[in-house]
């Protein structure tokens, strides 16, 4: 009788203990879950900056890309982000100019914008294993609409870009307007639709700001984005101390999370 107590209660404790195990394991993987969620629920501000002067948009006379057109080069570049990695639910995109003047409406090429609700599927999976399938089918085709939707704004920002590229391509502007131009999106980066995205500006450009003047205390303050300069060539100054003091005076201007500059080698 005594044995058949102890068994009886080994299997009562056997049970509570897989049960509570189970419980464990389910949490577990419900908060992998949430954070898998929270992961793919990131979303990105990415501005593009083209500098249209005639430091960087002109051909080439040296070097690696001789003949070529760091302004050409970049449109193209964006183009081939807009239709190859741009991601819906993810990404918010503007392009836009940097001009004689560039804080004007006018200085925005194109936007894209693949976070509206219209690319997000929201219907919740059931519980029933019936109703299952519907949903899965009800997804597929949601998915399949929002990707041919997307498409067509992507062709519809690429042919912007391509105006854009049509009317300054060997073109130049006079000046190069970079500091009014980065003071310009401060609002768009500092707006509550922005708060909780993670933020980028990429500037087309040799950094030869040739419209204002450095004062000792300007300061732009981006502090939540990072800033990457691209096709940012030596050949735009006399010498190569005018290059470094150039990015010395960028590095004190800007009050960013990260700044980086890219040669032409290492953006293309």
């Amino acid at each position: 009788m005594t044995n058949k107590f102890t068994f009886l209660l080994l299997l009562i404790l056997t049970i509570a203990s897989c049960d509570s195990q189970n419980k464990k394991d389910k949490s577990s993987y419900q908060e992998i879950e949430k954070e898998q969620m929270s992961k793919n629920n990131t979303k990105n501000l990415l501005i593009y900056f083209v500098d249209v002067s005639g430091s960087f948009n002109r051909r080439q006379e040296e070097g690696k890309f001789k003949n070529q057109n760091y302004f050409e080069l970049a449109c193209l570049q964006i183009k081939d982000i807009i239709r190859t990695k741009s991601i819906i639910g993810e990404d918010y995109l503007i392009v836009r100019a940097i001009k004689s003047s560039s804080f004007g409406d006018d200085a925005t090429i194109a936007k894209l914008d693949l976070t509206d609700t219209i690319y997000i599927f929201n219907e919740a999976p059931p519980k029933e294993d019936i109703k299952k399938k519907r949903w899965k089918k009800n997804k597929e085709d949601f998915q399949n609409n929002a990707n041919r939707k997307a498409d067509i704004e992507r062709e519809k920002a690429i042919s912007e870009v391509n105006n854009f590229l049509d009317s300054y391509n060997d073109k130049p502007t006079n000046y190069t307007d970079l500091i009014n131009a980065l003071n310009s999106v401060n609002p768009i980066i500092e707006s509550d639709k922005f708060k909780s995205f993670s933020k980028k500006i990429i500037v087309y450009s040799d950094f030869k700001e040739t419209k204002n003047s450095f004062l000792s205390d300007l300061e732009i303050n981006l502090d939540s984005v990072i800033i990457e300069g691209r096709f940012v060539s030596k050949n735009a100054f006399t010498n190569l101390k005018g290059y470094e003091k150039n990015k010395h005076k960028w590095s004190e201007t800007l009050n960013c999370k990260k700044l980086i500059f890219k040669t032409p080698i290492e953006s293309n």
